[in-house]
């Protein structure tokens, strides 16, 4: 409901991107995943598999140029889209000079010739898989920067890299989960859990200070609290003896692989999710009582 109104109109202004109408889409994916605003729209982006906004625009572009040219040459809006082809260049970047740049973007210049019929089907769906294909290149390499995409500090990705592979809808966005745990999930594998390592960031305060409150001596990170603090043994145990059952060569894998195991097995995202809200609740608890 939202996508069409805020897509109205796209075949003309959707040449480029705009980030007003990508925050739209990004803040949707958030309230669904149960995740803050501070998020990387990577890791969203990556769990959540949408259609990326600027491919739909494209599509919709696409959709109108083969309306254009397959129209007929006595209506009028034909005989300004001939005007408009006549005066396109680079003096004239108009809406047809905009279009056929991005066609030829795509490897799509056999249809630039409006002399010829276009086939709806074959142009939409070449520009939208071209489209998809960029963007989730630059997702890509977006993921597997060790830095944060403004420079300042270590990137939040550095879990989520390590699982994260394709960029496809994963499988517990697609279940019926507790909001709550799938929400816990979310941010554990986002790298936004309330962790030393994350909340540490907001004192500026460097890694190596920001130790876990129970154990006192070890960084608090995504490994430390899923695979090492005791302060969740108990959780912990129920979460490995499903994992055990999934994979029987789990308890010989190192803490890093056990890690990845957990949050890309499909078998128990159900128990991983509920151990992950079970964690942040344990810890808020511990922490209280301080």
């Amino acid at each position: 409901m939202v996508w069409s109104i805020i897509n109205y109109g796209s075949a003309i202004w959707g040449t480029r991107s705009f980030s007003c109408i990508e925050a739209v889409q990004n803040r949707a994916m958030r309230f669904y995943l149960g995740t803050g605003k501070y998020t990387p729209n990577a890791a969203v982006i990556g769990d959540m598999g949408w259609e990326p906004a600027v491919a739909k625009q494209h599509a919709c572009i696409a959709n109108h140029w083969t309306r254009c040219v397959n129209m007929e040459n006595e209506r009028i809006n034909k005989r300004v889209f001939l005007y408009c082809c006549d005066k396109s260049g680079r003096s004239c970047k108009n809406w047809v000079f905009r279009v056929k740049s991005m066609l030829n973007d795509y490897d799509c210049s056999n249809f630039c010739n409006i002399t010829n019929l276009i086939c709806k089907r074959s142009i939409v769906n070449k520009v939208k898989d071209k489209s998809q294909s960029a963007f989730k290149a630059k997702w890509t390499n977006t993921v597997s920067l060790s830095q944060s995409v403004s420079g300042n500090g270590r990137s939040k990705l550095r879990t989520y890299k390590l699982f994260k592979r394709e960029f496809e809808t994963e499988n517990y966005v697609k279940m019926i989960l507790p909001i709550q745990h799938r929400s816990a999930f979310a941010k554990f594998r986002c790298g936004v859990a309330p962790l030393r390592l994350e909340t540490g960031r907001y004192e500026r305060l460097e890694i190596e200070r920001r130790v876990c409150p129970f154990c006192k001596d070890t960084v608090e990170n995504e490994i430390h609290v899923i695979t090492q603090c005791p302060l969740y043994d108990d959780i912990r145990n129920n979460l490995y003896a499903k994992a055990t059952e999934a994979d029987i060569a789990f308890n010989t894998q190192s803490d890093c692989d056990k890690l990845v195991f957990i949050f890309s097995c499909s078998s128990i995202i159900r128990i991983a999710a509920k151990s992950c809200y079970s964690i942040l609740k344990k810890r808020a608890k511990f922490l209280y009582s301080i």
